[in-house]
């Protein structure tokens, strides 16, 4: 059986630094967790992934199941692998539920209005199912960093992603929270 991912001789540069010649081996079920000297070396690693994502720029190559990821816009997306940036990628003037499904909110069949109340009960019971206590009608402006984390980790997780790459994943949260988030990520991995 082919590896889940495989990542080779992934090599970049840029002002803040250079990587050379990368390699990871990921197989179905695993959690790897990649650690570095510092911060700059992490955001260096996720440049130059991020970088084969948006460009044919960049040296070395990314395999899904054995089968190359074309390097360029999309590629990600297409392959459903989810990145969760350190910084929470959320929309502050919008509502919990229209952060946790922007891209895919239930609609009126065949109308292409969004049906609010099967949104809300769907983000409602997601929110349940894993243990949090958030509102999915307010406000993301109106929640603390840890909340905002939370429902941007959800949103990541409600696409069923194949692989999920997490830039610190647990910044900002306690540790009630990341015993939350460590089960989800087992269970999403089984």
């Amino acid at each position: 059986m082919y590896p889940l991912l495989e990542i080779k001789d992934l090599t970049f540069s840029n002002p803040d630094g250079s990587l050379k010649n990368l390699s990871l081996t990921l197989h179905h079920g695993e959690i790897h967790a990649l650690v570095v000297k510092n911060t700059s070396e992490q955001a260096l690693v996720m440049a130059a992934i991020l970088k084969y994502q948006e460009s044919k720029d960049i040296d070395g190559e990314i395999l899904l199941s054995n089968v190359k990821l074309a390097k360029g816009k999309q590629s990600f997306r297409k392959a459903n692998i989810q990145i969760m940036h350190a910084k929470s990628q959320v929309i502050e003037n919008l509502s919990v539920t229209e952060n946790m499904y922007m891209s895919s909110m239930p609609k009126f069949r065949p109308f292409p209005f969004i049906n609010w109340y099967s949104a809300r009960k769907k983000a409602y019971r997601t929110l349940r199912d894993a243990s949090f206590d958030i509102n999915p009608s307010i406000r993301i402006s109106e929640l603390s960093r840890e909340n905002k984390r939370i429902v941007y980790f959800l949103r990541l997780l409600t696409h069923e992603p194949k692989i999920m790459i997490l830039q610190e994943p647990f910044e900002d949260l306690s540790e009630s929270t990341i015993t939350i988030f460590k089960d989800l990520i087992k269970r999403h991995v089984n």
